[in-house]
């Protein structure tokens, strides 16, 4: 969901030309978004985002049973990341289809 998020956000500043107003965007988000990004950085990750094409961008999602297992600690249940599965997949990255495709409506999907 994160990924067709941001994506959505990213084809919606180019769609209509939003870029000069990402500060003011900054600005009125501040209050409902928390990150550590300051506004500088996040305007040169929109500035690099602008140049990105959908079948250049891969990735992946920890949710495989084999990169997480569920277990108990501190009276709450927590995930354990089994790092060197997540280290390996990460590494074949770029060997797996673009993350994003075309449907049929033209429509950007996640797999």
């Amino acid at each position: 969901r994160q990924q067709r998020f941001i994506w959505a956000v990213r084809t919606q500043i180019l769609n209509e030309n939003l870029l000069p107003r990402v500060p003011a965007i900054y600005q009125a988000m501040q209050g409902s978004v928390q990150t550590d990004l300051n506004l500088i950085d996040a305007v040169k990750l929109v500035r690099m985002a602008m140049d990105l094409e959908k079948d250049h961008v891969h990735g992946f999602v920890v949710n495989d049973p084999s990169m997480i297992t569920a277990g108990y600690a501190g009276q709450m249940w927590v995930w354990y990341a089994d790092w060197p599965e997540i280290a390996k997949a990460a590494q074949d990255v770029f060997n797996r289809p673009a993350l994003f495709n075309e449907s049929e409506d033209g429509q950007v999907q996640c797999p």
